[in-house]
């Protein structure tokens, strides 16, 4: 039985102390001097440190069979400075952090805690103290060595299997209250491997392989607490062609853990927590992922933190993989500098179903987040989840994506700050038709290139630039001239000026799928022509550029819809061109006579625009050549848009 001493009293007399709370447990990870995050064996205790700055201590007491009056009296000194003595009688002052309580089911009086202290003064000095309080304490017993796997038989070849070897290893850590270390080499795991109670497993960096083709997890902790594994690569056979059954690490009602500096490739799962009743007080950072199917999967966790995540997850025909999937309620996470790449489902999706009978997720932070769905399905969805704050979000969409790129359903509080976004069919929109569930989804500041802001119940947008980009349609001949001199129109190559005997050539442009907002305030809607040539050197050519003054105008025809007789806008831009150098892009730009079109009573998000330019007073003979879309798709006229949507 181990005593704890909680004194909400800095330094008060020893009369004012109050009583001592007996305990079955204490999972003590406080320490005197700093370990890196290693564990050590104690005369009476094991302990650790966890450091995340030079003087910044955290210790996690575990508490089991509290009565509820006991509990009371616990929560009654959050945010008070506390007086601990652990379980080697030594004492310390830190700050209470927080307080988690965990019921006992067909328990009425006893539940469990969870105490977190920070900012830990340890050992103190206790001169104001009475000394009958302060027991005698011998020095500490040095710690022992890591132990090898090496010694207990492993082969660093990858020839022969070394599951035995590392369980042995693992087992006796655990005993002497040591750790265990792997050095450079490349070890074969053919049968699953069981993580033991405060064991730190290190190795050399990626030099450490540790490598399986079994089906099913190579690692697996369940119970655990104070467990670890930093520099090391953990990998499987691959996935390029079919998901693998081969997964990395599994991890299940865990408290305290330390997993860093780690590399995995070629796994289906890589890093698997809960999914219940899962983890608490875990602290990840730096991973690696490569070639794996689902590089991070999180169930049920709480008071953890993930840093310098960098995942890659490779396509599978299912959308029910993704890059990191949060399921279920996970609580009061902070994840820092995280760029996800791919995903067959979603680069990150948070995910809670309602109907499981639990509450949802909630008191999540991304800072700093890449969310690049280029290969994969989709950058972001929100289901089930309250209060989640993304503060720094970029998020690219698939090329051939059919939904936006912020997905919400049945979710509370959403605020994504500085963000930038594009592709799909939209910034944000509601999920499955739930709209009447969302609130308070909020995008404040920020730029997304694509057709639409989106939108829907609950969700607001506020200072975010929309930018539109409408490319020719690749491989379709969407731009035509109309040849006044020989009374014709061509669409396989494309000319503006004036021919021969002052007849125009009038070039026509059509933009399918222009999606800006009906009445949108246009800041720039930018013509982009490639030079292709000229008829010699032309001194000048001069166009007026027009819209088509039509809702939804159709492809251009010979016979009843051509450039140089359409009804077109009042507004215009005059362009004059002196200098036309091939394979050069000149930009023209025409915002007022789009703006025109967008302010019709008729226009509507996705519709087609046509874009004519007329002759203005060109000499005869000047005239310019246009890549056309049959020449060079790449290089066929573009229409850039730049614009707020009205609020």
């Amino acid at each position: 039985m181990a005593t704890i001493i909680l004194n909400t009293g800095l330094l008060s007399p020893a009369a004012n102390y109050p009583e001592q709370i007996r305990l079955d447990r204490v999972a003590d990870m406080s320490g005197s001097e700093a370990l890196d995050g290693e564990f050590r064996q104690y005369a009476e205790g094991r302990i650790r440190l966890i450091t995340s700055g030079a003087d910044i201590r955290v210790a996690q007491i575990q508490m089991e069979q509290v009565t509820r009056e006991t509990r009371e009296i616990l929560k009654s000194w959050r945010g008070q400075t506390l007086l601990y003595r652990d379980s080697r009688g030594r004492l310390m002052f830190g700050s209470f952090l927080d307080l988690q309580v965990k019921e006992r089911k067909g328990c009425q009086r006893l539940c469990d805690v969870n105490v977190t202290l920070t900012e830990i003064s340890y050992p103190i000095e206790l001169a104001a103290a009475a000394p009958a309080v302060i027991e005698p304490v011998a020095p500490p017993v040095p710690p022992a060595e890591d132990y090898s796997v090496m010694d207990y038989g492993a082969d660093d070849t990858g020839a022969a299997d070394s599951s035995a070897a590392f369980q042995a290893a693992f087992d006796a850590a655990q005993a002497a209250g040591v750790g265990v270390s792997v050095p450079a080499g490349t070890f074969l795991i053919d049968d699953q491997l069981y993580l033991r109670s405060g064991v730190m497993i290190h190795g050399a960096g990626d030099t450490t392989v540790i490598y399986s083709e079994r089906s099913g997890w190579m690692f697996y902790g369940s119970g655990r607490t104070n467990i670890g594994m930093r520099d090391m690569k953990i990998a499987g056979p691959g996935t390029t062609e079919a998901m693998t059954t081969t997964s990395g690490i599994a991890l299940d009602e865990i408290t305290g853990g330390r997993f860093t500096n780690l590399t995995f490739d070629g796994l289906n799962f890589g890093f698997k927590v809960g999914s219940y009743p899962g983890a608490t007080n875990m602290i990840v950072d730096n991973f690696v992922a490569t070639n794996c199917v689902n590089p991070i999967f999180l169930g049920s966790v709480s008071y953890s933190s993930f840093t310098n995540l960098d995942l890659t997850a490779n396509w599978y025909d299912s959308n029910l993989y993704h890059c990191i999937y949060m399921e279920r309620n996970n609580h009061h996470l902070t994840f820092s500098n995280v760029t996800l790449h791919g995903g067959s489902g979603y680069c990150l999706q948070l995910y809670f179903d309602y109907a499981e009978g639990e509450g949802p997720g909630s008191d999540i932070t991304f800072n700093n987040v890449v969310l690049d769905a280029t290969d994969g399905r989709y950058p972001l969805v929100v289901w089930g989840y309250d209060d989640v704050v993304f503060n720094g979000i970029t998020m690219i969409n698939s090329a051939d994506a059919t939904f936006q790129c912020v997905r919400v359903r049945k979710c509370n509080r959403i605020t994504l700050n500085d963000v930038t976004a594009s592709g799909g069919t939209g910034l944000c929109g509601n999920y499955g038709g739930f709209e009447d569930t969302v609130a308070d989804i909020l995008f404040d500041t920020g730029t997304y290139n694509g057709p639409t802001l989106g939108g829907g119940t609950g969700i607001t947008f506020t200072d975010i630039l929309a930018i539109a980009d409408s490319p020719a349609l690749s491989g379709v001949a969407d731009d035509v001239f109309w040849d006044g001199s020989a009374s014709a129109m061509y669409t396989s190559v494309n000319r503006a000026g004036m021919a021969a005997a002052g007849q125009p050539l009038v070039p026509g442009y059509w933009f399918n799928h222009v999606y800006v907002s009906q009445g949108a305030t246009i800041t720039s809607a930018l013509l982009k022509l490639t030079a292709s040539g000229s008829l010699g050197t032309p001194t000048l050519v001069a166009l007026r550029a027009f819209c088509e003054d039509a809702d939804n105008p159709s492809y251009w025809d010979t016979d009843t819809h051509r450039p140089h007789d359409c009804v077109v806008t009042t507004a215009h831009a005059d362009i004059a061109i002196a200098a036309w150098v091939t394979d050069t892009v000149y930009s023209f730009d025409i915002a007022a006579a789009l703006q025109e079109i967008i302010d019709r009573p008729g226009w509507t998000p996705g519709n087609a625009v046509c874009v004519v330019l007329r002759d203005n007073g060109t000499p005869a003979n000047n005239r310019i050549h246009i890549y056309d879309t049959g020449q060079d798709s790449a290089k066929a006229a573009d229409l850039e848009v730049i614009f707020t949507n009205p609020s």
